[in-house]
């Protein structure tokens, strides 16, 4: 397990829509900061963790049609100590699902923080969203399907 197979597994889980995949790349203390429009648009921002972005990524599993599609962007994988990497890169995630009024692709930029445990494997410990332009992002479509 090294950090840039987290964010392989994370794709594959999508692509997958495999909710035990999506899990395992998550560390126990997982963060989520939505993009600015998200925060100031949703209330359920507060004390996002782990267990929501379960619930999150679950719910739009049951709702797909079919598998996804993540598609990284100008990567940037950088060590900042020996057990903390960063990954930054652009998206554009596709998720065809069955709900007429929420969008099916959306795209940003994504910054993950990306820790070793004691145990040695590497998970996503924070995920920051940020938007581009006026398209929708990753935070929009999981507000979506957060409720």
């Amino acid at each position: 397990d090294t950090p840039d197979q987290v964010v392989e597994n994370l794709r594959a889980a999508v692509a997958e829509l495999n909710t035990f995949n999506y899990r395992r790349s998550l560390a126990e203390d997982f963060t989520f900061a939505p993009t600015a429009s998200a925060l100031i648009r949703e209330p359920i921002w507060t004390g996002w963790d782990r267990r929501q972005e379960e619930r999150y990524f679950s719910a739009l599993a049951a709702a797909a049609a079919e598998g996804g599609s993540l598609q990284l962007f100008d990567q940037a994988l950088v060590a900042v100590t020996p057990q903390r990497y960063t990954f930054d890169a652009g998206y554009l995630l596709t998720a065809p699902h069955r709900r007429p009024v929420v969008p099916t692709a959306v795209q940003g930029r994504l910054r993950f923080v990306i820790d070793q445990g004691p145990d040695g494997l590497w998970r996503i410990q924070q995920w920051t969203d940020r938007e581009i332009g006026d398209n929708p992002s990753w935070s929009d479509l999981k507000a979506a399907f957060a409720k």
